[in-house]
């Protein structure tokens, strides 16, 4: 989704085809739609409960062919971004001679507190699968440091950024 906004400021048109019912599916249902309804306002077209079928490229320019609440469709232009979600790269760190655990997507498993299973081991960042944004790694470092010198910030405390968008949209 931040991809599309930053296209959509720099000009270009923007098109988001969405394999399922909401555009950010692991949001809140009311959060999703005030994400999306923000974006729609700014000229962004979404496309919900889409599949890609299949990709055209000829003569410079790229067709995109999606299957869109049971009809077939064609979408056209110069440029195709496809973000098919983050994945660890906890593979190359050899965490199995630590003895430290993975859930089945990779992520190091991670307490509140941002601790492995291995004491006095932290795992804070995109690793973790808690937030792949900066703002959450640096809020990952405040809440072990916190631990450290006898806080209580948990990850389960963490306000989402969302939120604060939302009450920013709606006051302002």
């Amino acid at each position: 989704m931040e991809f599309a906004q930053i296209f959509r400021r720099f000009g270009a048109e923007v098109t988001v085809v969405q394999h399922g019912k909401y555009i950010m599916p692991r949001e809140d249902e009311d959060v999703s739609e005030a994400i999306r309804e923000f974006l729609v306002g700014e000229g962004i077209r979404i496309l919900c409960n889409s599949t890609a079928k299949s990709v055209i490229r000829e003569n410079g320019s790229i067709r995109l062919v999606i299957g869109s609440n049971g009809q077939e469709k064609t979408l056209s232009g110069t440029h195709l971004l496809i973000a098919a979600g983050r994945t660890p790269n906890s593979d190359h760190l050899n965490l199995d001679t630590a003895g430290i655990r993975v859930n089945l997507k990779g992520f190091i498993e991670v307490d509140d507190f941002c601790r492995t299973n291995i004491e006095g081991v932290f795992a804070i960042g995109d690793v973790n699968g808690q937030g792949a944004f900066t703002h959450t790694s640096v809020n990952d470092a405040e809440i072990v440091l916190d631990y450290l010198f006898g806080g209580t910030r948990k990850l389960s405390c963490r306000i989402p950024i969302y939120f604060y968008l939302r009450i920013l949209r709606w006051e302002g």
